[in-house]
């Protein structure tokens, strides 16, 4: 069993987080102890951990909430979660894409920066001077 705050570590969540999702439903079967705080055990921190692996997948809560009820569901249910699963792949491939545009921005900045810096250009790196064909 685990208090809260074993669980915060454990996930690098808040609080408010853990107390977000498991009163969300996220996370079936929340026990709680006689004064009402929740109990958790590997099986609860087994969803939080998937939780939290899918939102930062990009799914809303709701989204998770649905996958979970998917999950619990059972087999019949394996096409529909497989094809929520691709849409998450779709989605971080474009964050990814996005991701390596704006490193590329920034190391040509810095580039630029170095230049100024050793004096072999001007001075021009106020956003008002940037292109903005290269930001956009």
């Amino acid at each position: 069993m685990y208090s809260m705050h074993e669980i915060t570590e454990k996930l690098g969540m808040t609080v408010y987080t853990v107390r977000h999702y498991t009163d969300s439903g996220l996370v079936p079967d929340v026990k709680r102890d006689k004064n009402g705080n929740r109990i958790f055990d590997d099986e609860v921190l087994n969803w939080l951990k998937a939780a939290q692996f899918l939102r930062g997948c990009g799914l809303t809560v709701r989204e998770v909430r649905h996958y979970f009820d998917l999950c619990l569901e059972g087999p019949a249910t394996v096409k529909e979660r497989y094809q929520i699963l691709q849409e998450a792949q779709k989605h971080n491939a474009q964050e990814l894409a996005a991701l390596k545009q704006r490193q590329e921005i920034v190391t040509d900045r810095i580039n630029h920066y170095q230049k100024i810096l050793a004096g072999k250009t001007a001075d021009d790196s106020n956003p008002q001077d940037w292109d903005p064909k290269r930001f956009c």
